[in-house]
């Protein structure tokens, strides 16, 4: 992405945080960032370049964090949950612990496979 599109992102949001949420100072920060970006890019090339790889790997840890921070507790709570909710009914969905072979949707296997068995794996 071109430091231009960059800093127009950052001063359009700065402008929404500052009008819409009325956080003045995070707005204020963000606007500031987009305008130096701007004549950073626009002075020294160079600088701008450095600049938007520093962003791209601090959005990349921050990504990467907040995966792990939010989306980690809500496999385990969400997962967690559900079987154990399973359990307490005493629901079986995939019928692992089945009795009776018609109740299963697992299918026998043969003790010695046979030609016939690789012809028709289904």
């Amino acid at each position: 992405m071109s430091f231009r599109v960059h800093s127009a992102w950052l001063l359009a949001v700065g402008a929404c945080v500052v009008f819409v949420l009325h956080r003045r100072l995070l707005g204020s920060v963000i606007c500031a960032a987009g305008f130096l970006l701007l004549i950073a890019g626009q002075l020294y090339p160079p600088l701008a370049r450095a600049l938007e790889s520093l962003s791209k790997k601090a959005s990349s840890v921050a990504a990467s964090a907040l995966g792990w921070i939010l989306l980690t507790p809500f496999y385990l709570l969400f997962f967690s949950l559900g079987h154990a909710l399973l359990a307490v009914r005493g629901k079986d969905p995939l019928r692992l612990n089945s009795v009776a072979d018609e109740s299963t949707y697992w299918l026998p296997v043969s003790s010695e496979p046979s030609n016939e068995d690789y012809r028709r794996q289904y």
